[in-house]
């Protein structure tokens, strides 16, 4: 047996007396399990398995093909977005909505068995917020590109993301300290082929070289960007005919995606006001690229910051 903390990604009946769970787990990542006796008048799950419910689980783990085995399952925290009397009625609906939102995407992006403990961290820290006063849709954007740069994802804001020049043809490629490898990034049902950055420095390191050296780079521009949507990056004009899905974006929206994935939390509203808009645009038509359809809540998510 496993004892690990999880938060409740969703619930179905299966019989007359059981559920089945998905769960996102700290140290297993997500996967569905069974918990016998769950609908019972005294079950032994203590009313836990409710939708972002964190709790403490014991299981029994199978092959990836089987479900878990729930077997306890003690309520650390329901989640209360919508019990918030601080909010209008139409505010704690919205935050009921975007909770339900992080759950539908995180069930869909990320594999069975995979997982990582920040993207645990991160998941709950996300629904303290909505629970909170945070903004909703700071918050949710945050979560978003976070959980992007975390499961392999991750942006290229740079450097073009097919050749690695700065911005154009006439521009020098990568710094000689560093060089272009290839990448694969898996996903359900998807390959897709990615120009990383490597060199005996970490990614941080290389991201601060390209700060510091490169006057004529992407987040210096005056003009508008080429973001490929499939490849996931800045492209400069000579590779931007090869992308067959792209959006243009303005310098200022691909400075805050870029302030975006180096946060430690959402932005003040102050500094993310006039830029947040198509910087949601374009995350949502990524998401939408990566896994092939549109997120069903999506349509929820503000458009807007609060007021």
């Amino acid at each position: 047996m496993d004892k690990t903390d999880a938060v409740v990604l969703r619930v179905v009946e299966y019989s007359e007396t059981s559920l089945v769970v998905t769960l996102y787990t700290r140290q297993f990542g997500k996967l569905a399990a069974i918990a016998k006796g769950a609908r019972r008048p005294k079950s032994p799950f203590e009313g836990a398995l409710d939708l972002l419910s964190v709790c403490d689980v014991v299981l029994i783990r199978k092959p990836a093909d089987q479900l878990a085995i729930l077997t306890e399952a003690k309520l650390v925290r329901r989640f209360r977005g919508g019990e918030n009397q601080a909010w209008s009625r139409s505010a704690r609906l919205a935050r009921l909505h975007g909770a339900f939102y992080l759950v539908e995407l995180l069930r869909r992006l990320v594999e069975d068995g995979q997982g990582q403990e920040n993207l645990f961290e991160l998941l709950l820290a996300t629904i303290a917020r909505i629970e909170g006063r945070a903004d909703l849709l700071a918050t949710i954007l945050y979560f978003e590109v976070q959980a992007l740069k975390l499961l392999g994802h991750a942006p290229r804001t740079q450097s073009c993301v097919c050749c690695g020049r700065w911005r154009s043809a006439g521009d020098p490629a990568l710094p000689s300290a560093l060089h272009a490898t290839e990448e694969t990034a898996q996903h359900p049902g998807k390959q897709r082929k990615r120009l990383c950055i490597t060199s005996a420095s970490s990614v941080s390191e290389a991201a601060d070289v390209f700060r510091t050296t490169a006057p004529n780079n992407f987040l210096n521009s005056k003009k508008q960007i080429t973001f490929g949507l499939l490849s996931i990056g800045v492209l400069c004009d000579t590779c931007t005919p090869s992308e067959r899905n792209a959006m243009l974006i303005r310098p200022e929206t691909l400075a805050l995606l870029d302030r975006f994935m180096q946060a430690n939390g959402p932005l003040p509203d102050s500094e993310i006001q006039g830029a947040i808009v198509e910087l949601r645009s374009l995350i949502r038509r990524i998401l939408e690229g990566l896994l092939g359809q549109s997120l069903r809540l999506g349509c929820y998510v503000p458009v807007a910051l609060q007021q």
